[in-house]
């Protein structure tokens, strides 16, 4: 009896650590994601099967999609996705890449 009591208390424990690690509740956990960089991720809309992420109510005239090909200067490029390091960005299907928005 003592045994399954045993096992029964390190797979709780496990189980919680693994909830914990992914939950973003250890600060600074690898492989964590924090819980409003995970809402940020769940916040890409629909452009016509493109995937960006903008800030509501965020607008700009140099900004939409395609538009680091019009207006370079605007625009960073990263092979991951910027989640916080800026407040509109986009993916790229053509070249894979993640395009930042640095306008104004």
């Amino acid at each position: 009896m003592r045994f399954f009591s045993i096992k029964r208390a390190i797979v709780t424990t496990g189980a919680v650590a693994a909830l914990a690690l992914g939950s973003g509740l250890l600060p600074g956990a690898v492989g964590s994601v924090a819980p409003a960089q995970a809402a940020e991720l769940g916040q890409h809309m629909d452009w016509h099967g493109h995937r960006h992420f903008a800030r509501h109510g965020f607008h700009h005239r140099y900004w939409g999609w395609g538009y680091h090909r019009l207006y370079p200067a605007y625009y960073t490029a990263y092979y991951y996705e910027p989640v916080n390091v800026c407040s509109a960005y986009y993916f790229d299907d053509d070249s894979g890449v993640w395009y930042c928005f640095t306008g104004d």
